[in-house]
């Protein structure tokens, strides 16, 4: 899929399989199922600074090989932030968003790391939430391979938080951001309150 509507892209289903690439030039790309998302290894989402919203009521899957499902809401543009919500697990092999936001919340679930057979780092992002219920990148002693200027996380139940950072890193400067969600609507604002530190 390949537009440049400022509009963007929405998928509402069952179930979504990223299999090829998809760029938008500044829209956003928005999936909302009620099971999984799963982007293959051969697969891409590219926006010019669109932001990149999926909520499953399942789990999300980023998977690595030879190569690695991709996001990248940058490429070289200003903004671009990625909003990942699952009712079970998000698996992440590879999301690009220096000058924007990521956060991940797996409500359930765990947030891990998906391999490290091409060696790229999970997460770049100026600033980085991660929530999980039992635990973030705790997957066989797999750390969650960030490179992130401010960090908040929170385990609400068992397991442990493993984040190993490149650069220098502040904890709990993540600010409060309005983000576009879609679990009740394609057009709710909600505000992403501070977890107040790790």
């Amino acid at each position: 899929i390949n537009t440049s509507l400022l509009s963007g892209v929405t998928l509402a289903t069952f179930n979504v399989m990223y299999d090829a690439d998809i760029f938008t030039n500044g829209g956003f790309v928005r999936t909302q199922v009620e099971s999984n998302i799963t982007h293959t290894a051969t697969s891409s989402i590219t926006t010019l600074g669109g932001m990149v919203v999926s909520d499953a009521s399942g789990s999300i899957f980023m998977l690595e090989g030879a190569q690695a499902a991709t996001i990248d809401t940058d490429n070289g543009a200003v903004g671009g932030n990625v909003v990942l919500e699952a009712t079970s697990d998000i698996f992440i092999s590879q999301i690009r968003s220096p000058n924007g936001f990521v956060s991940l919340t797996a409500i359930n679930g765990a947030v891990m790391d998906s391999g490290d057979l091409n060696g790229a780092t999970d997460i770049q992002t100026g600033d980085l939430r991660l929530v999980a219920a039992v635990g973030i990148g705790e997957d066989g002693n797999m750390f969650l391979e960030t490179q992130a200027a401010n960090l908040e996380a929170q385990n609400t139940g068992v397991g442990r938080i493993l984040i190993s950072n490149t650069g220098d890193l502040t904890i709990g400067d993540v600010e409060t951001r309005v983000a576009a969600t879609i679990r009740n609507t394609t057009e709710t604002l909600i505000q992403m309150p501070s977890l107040g530190g790790v």
